[in-house]
């Protein structure tokens, strides 16, 4: 008997030893994948050339997210962290309006994955309100991907679960409906729906600002590009002098944003932007000279950006826009006998349009200026059909050879 018992013991103890290995290496795996993603890859993407460290880091990361997800079953606090590891994999994949490697597909996939997490996630836990605050986030994220993708019907759907969630919670969380309000602008702008659309981001705005009261800085990212949205939406309805203050105000953010952080380039291209639409609003006022010389700021700052990673989908699709602006103001500007000049620099930036084309494409289409941004989360904005990259470059070409 007593052997038994000692060989009963030694039992348990060995599969007690042998579970907290298996435990201590399950938290160390969770440990690496934690510090791949949100520690060494934020502290690449803003150096220059780091796309090709970005996409293999990526990959790995990938592989220890889907591991630890198969490993998962009940463990509540490994799948919040997997939710919220799949959703930073997404942004870097493919959210628009941020640095990101133009994997599309890969995001949506990956923002599934974490709106999978969360379902469950709230259904073990219906009354925890910070799941409840996730679980709309996701919603909201995957509804705007798929809108992004033309998949409109799908994304409101999700859209939509998203705002009834945050609606229960607005008096505590004011920023998370302004996010909401943001999404059911860009889909307003992908039906046309203008008007409807600039009501949308005036009611963000409003709660932005509300919650700036008690948080001035965390939210002024979503600040800027809500006026940025409001603006764009004014100079689709020749309202320029009322979109240009909007503009301006942006600009001021966003200098205010770049004193803080002189090397952040997204900081930069959010800049670029304002600067954009500033001289196509003085382009449509016919003051050429003005809207050159923010033309120019612009494109100083895009060239910048891109030469430093030209592997970046949302600079390579900056400086594509930047390209076709200035080659607007050539052709369209005045000057006295024919225009061998303009044609000269029109041609030149037909050229870099193609240099550009070439530095590896991924499908994407390039955005406009004002329908840049997906959505403005705090720390990380519409979704109508674009022109692609040929059609864009055909359009430039088609310009040079109508000038004298």
């Amino acid at each position: 008997m007593a052997l038994i018992l000692v060989s009963i013991a030694v039992g348990i103890f060995s599969t007690l030893r042998e579970t907290k290995r298996a435990q201590a290496r399950f938290n160390d795996v969770r440990e690496v994948s934690n510090s791949v993603l949100f520690e060494i890859h934020d502290a690449i993407q803003v150096l220059p050339g780091s796309t090709p460290a970005r996409e293999l880091l990526l990959s790995r990361a990938l592989r220890f997210l889907d591991k630890l997800a198969a490993e998962a079953g009940n463990d509540i606090a490994l799948q919040k962290q997997l939710a919220a590891g799949y959703v930073r994999l997404g942004d870097v994949q493919g959210s628009t309006g941020n640095s990101n490697l133009g994997m599309t597909s890969a995001a949506q996939i990956s923002y599934d994955k974490a709106l999978a997490l969360r379902k469950s996630i709230a259904a073990a836990v219906p009354d925890d309100v910070g799941v409840q605050r996730d679980l709309a986030s996701d919603y909201d994220l995957v509804g705007s991907s798929l809108e992004e993708q033309g998949r409109g019907k799908e994304g409101q759907t999700h859209l939509n679960a998203a705002f009834q969630l945050r609606l229960d919670l607005v008096d505590r969380y004011p920023e998370d409906l302004a996010q909401s309000y943001f999404s059911q602008g860009l889909t307003q702008v992908s039906g046309a729906n203008f008007e409807g659309a600039r009501n949308e981001f005036k009611r963000a705005k409003s709660l932005w600002d509300r919650t700036a009261a008690t948080d001035p800085r965390g939210f002024r990212r979503a600040t800027s590009i809500v006026h940025k949205r409001i603006g764009g939406i004014l100079v689709r309805l020749d309202r320029l002098d009322e979109a240009q203050p909007e503009y301006e105000t942006a600009l001021a953010i966003d200098w205010n944003r770049l004193a803080e952080a002189p090397a952040d380039t997204e900081i930069k291209l959010d800049m670029s932007y304002a600067l954009s639409d500033l001289a196509l609003i003085w382009l449509r006022r016919d003051q050429f000279a003005k809207a050159l010389d923010y033309t120019q700021q612009m494109r100083a700052i895009r060239e910048e950006v891109v030469n430093a990673d030209p592997r970046k989908e949302r600079t390579r699709s900056a400086m594509a826009g930047a390209y076709t602006r200035v080659g607007n103001i050539f052709y369209g500007g005045p000057g006295p006998g024919p225009r061998w000049p303009n044609r000269r620099k029109l041609r030149n930036y037909s050229a870099s349009w193609e240099h550009l084309l070439g530095l590896g494409a991924t499908g994407q289409s390039p955005r406009q200026p004002h329908q840049s941004y997906r959505t403005p989360q705090p720390g990380s904005g519409g979704r109508p059909r674009r022109k692609g990259n040929a059609e864009q470059l055909a359009t430039c070409r088609a310009a040079l050879t109508r000038l004298p």
